[in-house]
């Protein structure tokens, strides 16, 4: 929302970073929000629901031309996502069984980095001048209209899709027909060779196990904190996702265009930046092809590193070049490549080299985290996190997730003032490679049942 040009609307002085930071605030009121509506309305009627204020909010933005309704719409959406981004690697992992269980958590970032590369290919390739089709007539806001259609395609396809069977023995309060639903959703989700009553009756021991324990009734309090299955999950959830935020990712996506800008790169902004989504994308399907096998520890530990070597090569790159102009930087690297003076042909090839440089740097940084450390975080969230604590759990951790995202975007700016842009991305390095000595910390969570995640973390000792 940072260019507009050839806009319908032109916000007025501070109104464009209302616009920019109310998605912020509204994913963060959703996030408050999600327990409640996983645990009484369901995973699968939330998210039918979702495609309300999805559908809403686009088409404020798609079919307005002033400041409010646009505002509107991005709270709209904002609050939608929040949900979104708790109650979908919930109901994955709560529909997955443990030998497949984190190729499939994959697929939600997949899919999430999958609408940017769909709204930037919309973007891109679209015709300018087609006005016969009003849709076709590409600007941000017509791009609005567009995002109806995964909206759309979200309510649809969820009537269809069974209810988790978790939440079924868990919270319907009909014990025989809550059984009755899980029997049901069990036999879609699994192959006809898979055992489904065994699977049932696991969790029907522990819906029985939780009804006659004390803990049995959850309310957000001092004393749920003291908890074993709250805090632990809870606090390994908060610095995952703090680690998730605080490699620089966000802050790297928010100043794309800045960063390919200062390449001197002849690709648009939008190009570049449509280029490094793919190459997110293409990272995620490695990470769900290997997680599986790899194991949690070793994939998080692989990306983490790689996401600290490339932000730290950018850092690199930025502090040798920070009192250049592009032109003086193009020369710098020229006679850095060669002996003798350089010709027209020499100082072409060097002068690509910098955008060569930006772009592995930035490819390597996207791809590393989606291969591992973005995806991860909300897979062994949901792994590690018993079906009574869920819904505290899951919101209360999208809650902190929508705040480390808030301060990063919003606060980038500020910190590359004061350490330079090289500072910003050695702080973000540095970060990179706390998160790989906490996943050396905690156990592996692979192919584990929930049976097994309890005595792993000691939840009822």
């Amino acid at each position: 929302m940072h260019e507009w040009k050839d806009s319908p609307f032109k916000p007025k002085e501070g109104e464009d970073n209302w616009i920019a930071s109310v998605l912020t605030i509204g994913a963060l009121i959703g996030a408050m929000f999600v327990g409640i509506c996983m645990d009484f309305l369901g995973r699968k009627k939330t998210l039918i629901g979702l495609g309300i204020p999805y559908a809403i909010g686009w088409l404020l933005m798609g079919l307005t031309n002033s400041f409010w309704p646009i505002l509107i719409g991005r709270a709209l959406t904002g609050i939608a996502i929040g949900i979104t981004t708790a109650v979908l690697p919930t109901y994955i992992a709560e529909i997955s069984t443990p030998n497949i269980r984190g190729m499939l958590g994959m697929s939600f970032n997949f899919f999430v980095v999958f609408g940017m590369v769909y709204v930037g290919t919309m973007n891109q390739c679209l015709p300018d001048n087609v006005y016969f089709v009003y849709m076709f007539d590409v600007t941000w806001n017509k791009l609005s209209l567009w995002c109806l259609l995964p909206a759309g395609l979200l309510s649809i396809t969820m009537i269809f899709m069974p209810e988790s069977p978790t939440w079924c023995v868990n919270k319907i309060r009909d014990t025989s027909e809550g059984i009755e639903q899980a029997m049901s959703s069990l036999k879609r989700l699994r192959t006809a060779d898979s055992d489904v009553k065994a699977e049932l009756n696991e969790l029907i021991e522990g819906a029985n196990r939780l009804a006659t324990s004390k803990n049995s009734k959850l309310r957000l309090s001092p004393k749920t904190l003291t908890r074993r299955d709250v805090y632990k999950p809870l606090l390994i959830g908060m610095m995952l996702l703090f680690f998730q935020q605080f490699c620089g990712i966000n802050a790297v996506q928010f100043y794309l265009n800045e960063i390919f800008k200062k390449s001197s790169t002849t690709l648009s902004p939008k190009v570049s930046t449509l280029i490094a989504n793919i190459f997110m994308c293409l990272a995620t399907v490695l990470g769900g092809a290997v997680i599986d096998r790899a194991g949690r520890r070793l994939i998080y530990a692989v990306s983490a590193f790689g996401l600290m070597s490339s932000i730290a090569a950018l850092g690199v790159f930025q502090f040798i070049h920070r009192n250049d102009s592009s032109e003086v930087a193009n020369a710098t690297i020229s006679a850095l490549t060669t002996t003798v003076a350089p010709s027209t042909d020499s100082f072409s090839a060097a002068s690509i080299l910098p955008i060569v440089l930006i772009t592995i740097f930035v490819s390597c940084k996207v791809s590393s985290f989606s291969i591992g450390c973005g995806p991860l975080s909300w897979v062994i969230i949901t792994e590690i996190t018993p079906p009574q604590t869920i819904g505290l759990i899951s919101s209360t951790s999208s809650a902190f997730a929508w705040i480390f995202t808030f301060l990063v975007v919003n606060y980038t700016g500020s910190v590359r003032e004061l350490i330079f842009d090289y500072g910003t991305y050695w702080f973000f390095a540095s970060m990179s490679l706390c998160s790989a000595i906490f996943i050396y910390f905690l156990p592996e969570t692979k192919g584990k049942t929930m049976e097994q995640m309890v005595k792993l973390f000691k939840y009822d000792d």
